[in-house]
């Protein structure tokens, strides 16, 4: 395995879930009618407002950040992809020194608003670190999954040689 892919995304919450809502109120729109029947109802207005909602539900839907980390030539690309297309400039990364695996306890809070349901909480996430020899050189990559972090962590170690210390079992 010569790149490592890791995209940075999550449908069940921020503008992905707002991209699923489009598509899902695309999908309504284009479906209504059936369910609508009046002289004042225009099908035709419906299926263009469904197909404008469900394309743009795709754009948001499909608009992610990511990393992608190449064993052989020691290079990241930070990047955003729109739609498949991924933005972003090669750097090189220092001399990997050693692959690192912690969690962290991290708060989270929804400021009331009068809208959304007000949850707060406390949340585990999984952190790859990628340690160089530098004092400032590392990089890190952010799961919510255990399972997804130790097999990243593992596969980074074996691509970049490099030995993996983890703060809990593996």
């Amino acid at each position: 395995m010569k790149n490592y892919n890791h995209k940075k995304r999550n449908f069940t919450s921020g503008s992905h879930l707002l991209g699923i809502i489009f598509i899902g109120a695309g999908v309504l729109s284009i479906a209504s009618p059936l369910f609508i029947s009046s002289p004042d109802y225009s099908a035709e207005r419906s299926l263009w407002t469904g197909i404008a909602a469900i394309a743009i539900g795709l754009v948001i839907v499909s608009t992610f950040t990511g990393s992608i980390i190449s064993f052989g030539e020691n290079k990241i690309k930070e990047y955003t992809s729109i739609l498949g297309y991924k933005m972003g400039s090669w750097s090189t990364l220092p001399e990997i020194k050693q692959i690192n695996l912690t969690s962290e306890l991290q708060e989270s809070s929804n400021t009331p608003n009068g809208i959304s349901p007000t949850l707060s909480g406390t949340t585990v996430s999984f952190k790859v670190l990628l340690v160089s020899s530098e004092q400032d050189g590392i990089s890190f990559l952010e799961f919510s999954k255990k399972d997804k972090a130790i097999s990243c962590a593992k596969l980074l170690s074996k691509g970049f040689d490099k030995p993996l210390e983890s703060d809990f079992s593996l």
